[in-house]
């Protein structure tokens, strides 16, 4: 808190927010984890939101959480404000923390960060409003989240490389920032890979869900679905039926899934050739293929705007239990792994 300011608030003037795509409506900040508390509990929650500059110190809010939007319309109703800060130059453990689902487990984000960081989160608080954020961040806006006020949001180049529609959602009045003395701005390219951390938090929950069942090797949520729409789940097979169990069970857990691929443990889940090679030759679309029509969906990606819902597909591309003689092993030259190609080309 080397500065703190509160008068002639300009966050274009303050700032270098960019604007990335050329379709964009406006300059965004996308690296900004959102702080609140909820109005009941007292619990801080925190999740990496977008934010559109409108003007001077006004933004709109893409909040997107059904918890969030929840809390907010209950203070809403009441003509009250919903208090929020926006913290800007973190560290992995608070990005991590904030890509678990607040509705979902309701634990306290700061406690969860504490855990994982193996000490206790130093915290500050806020000038003008009734929040704790990191001590450590580089910048920190303080406002409120306005009742009964809405601008019209996007478009903007989402995650998948399509630009996503304009809606109107609620607006924040930036009332305050605090920075240290030459402050680093952290801001996010929209694309696939800035969403990792989200697909790990996504391949912890499939693991543990789907272990509950059938005995899972690993998971692996894919970058090129965004971290979202894709999963590859290699098992230990020990019964027939077990490839189709885990489709199920990927595809009842998440709506944002759209396909999902299970095979056996000798398939490296992480390259896509290996899965793909798995698929072409261990699985028959008339017998493995599960197709579900008409589920919910996301929509992040445009098909599911054809129609408001999306179609999954599973595929079971595990070898069958039954092949006494081998069909499906794969061809091995003996001693390979012991061939030190240094022997025979010395200068490589």
């Amino acid at each position: 808190k080397e500065n703190i300011i509160t008068r002639n608030i300009d966050l274009m003037k303050m700032m270098p927010i960019n604007k990335f795509n050329g379709r964009d409506s406006s300059t965004y900040i996308t690296a900004g984890v959102l702080v609140v508390k909820d109005p009941t509990t007292g619990k801080f929650f925190t999740s990496v939101r977008r934010f559109q500059v409108n003007n001077k110190n006004q933004i709109s809010a893409l909040i997107a959480s059904a918890k969030l939007t929840n809390d907010f319309l209950m203070l809403e109703k009441q003509n009250k404000p919903l208090e929020v800060a926006i913290v800007l130059g973190y560290d992995a453990s608070l990005l991590t923390v904030s890509q678990i689902p607040s509705a979902t487990y309701g634990v306290d984000k700061y406690m969860m960060d504490s855990a994982l960081r193996g000490e206790p989160l130093e915290l500050v608080q806020c000038e003008t409003v009734d929040l704790l954020v990191p001590a450590f961040a580089e910048i920190v806006l303080e406002g409120r989240l306005v009742p009964g006020k809405r601008e019209i949001e996007g478009p903007f180049g989402e995650l998948m490389g399509y630009y996503g529609p304009s809606n109107p959602h609620p607006i924040i009045e930036v009332d305050c920032i605090t920075h240290r003395d030459n402050p680093i701005y952290q801001t996010a390219f929209p694309c696939r890979e800035e969403h990792i951390t989200n697909g790990i938090i996504r391949e912890m929950e499939l693991l543990y869900h789907m272990n509950n069942q059938l005995d899972v090797v690993d998971v692996h949520v894919t970058k090129v679905g965004g971290y979202r729409f894709e999963a590859v789940v290699s098992i230990r097979k020990t019964k027939e039926g077990e490839g189709k169990t885990a489709i199920l069970a990927a595809l009842g857990l998440n709506k944002d899934l759209k396909r999902v691929v299970i095979v056996d443990e000798d398939v490296d889940i992480y390259s896509t050739e290996d899965v793909e090679w798995a698929v072409l030759t261990r699985s028959q679309a008339s017998l493995d293929y599960v197709i579900v029509e008409g589920a919910l969906g996301s929509t992040l990606e445009p098909s599911h705007g054809l129609r408001g819902v999306t179609d999954k597909v599973g595929i079971d591309a595990t070898k069958p239990l039954n092949d006494p003689e081998g069909n499906f092993d794969r061809a091995e030259i003996p001693g390979y792994e012991n061939i030190d190609i240094r022997k025979y080309f010395p200068n490589i």
